[in-house]
């Protein structure tokens, strides 16, 4: 038997919503969220600006390389060595040429450039990739390697046990 004396409450309805402590909460959630992403958008810009910094400073030191080169294939030029020195000064021209790319695009346009390559040449961009990466390590080690030994007054300092009994024999 239905009972038609009691009120029905709406089944749909969230009574939760319409408290002012919800409606604070939203509020703080919206501000969080704009924060966040007021934020993220700091962060990419300050990302580009640094991008655009080491972008240039590649490209000078493209242009420095090339620069090098092209006295080098003088000097050679000049004793004699013409098939060689046509080849350092092919090579200076690609690197003025990149560099100058380099200075002029944008991080977009030469990421998506990027892209392109490794699509279409896959086996020499991860070869390069694998290169560049054992270049950076190499130089990274190299830099905390002088780093280190420029900090510390006796660089053999360590190599003995100063243990009782051990004083003097490798560890």
């Amino acid at each position: 038997m239905p009972d038609y004396d009691t009120p029905k409450q709406p089944q749909n309805r969230d009574s939760h919503t319409d408290t002012p402590v919800s409606q604070g909460a939203r509020q703080t959630a919206d501000r969080v969220r704009q924060q966040a992403r007021d934020a993220a958008q700091k962060a990419k810009t300050q990302a580009e600006s640094m991008l655009g910094e080491q972008q240039q400073a590649a490209a000078d030191q493209l242009e420095g390389v090339a620069m090098a080169l092209r006295k080098t294939a003088e000097q050679l030029d000049s004793q004699d060595q013409g098939p060689v020195a046509r080849y350092a000064e092919r090579a200076a021209d690609s690197l003025d040429n990149l560099g100058g790319k380099l200075r002029d695009r944008d991080i977009d346009s030469l990421a998506a450039q990027v892209q392109d390559f490794a699509r279409q040449q896959p086996g020499v961009f991860l070869g390069g990739a694998v290169a560049a990466g054992f270049l950076v390590a190499r130089f990274l080690k190299s830099s905390a390697r002088d780093e280190s030994s420029s900090s510390a007054p006796d660089a053999s300092y360590g190599q003995f046990d100063s243990a009782p009994g051990h004083a003097g024999t490798p560890s």
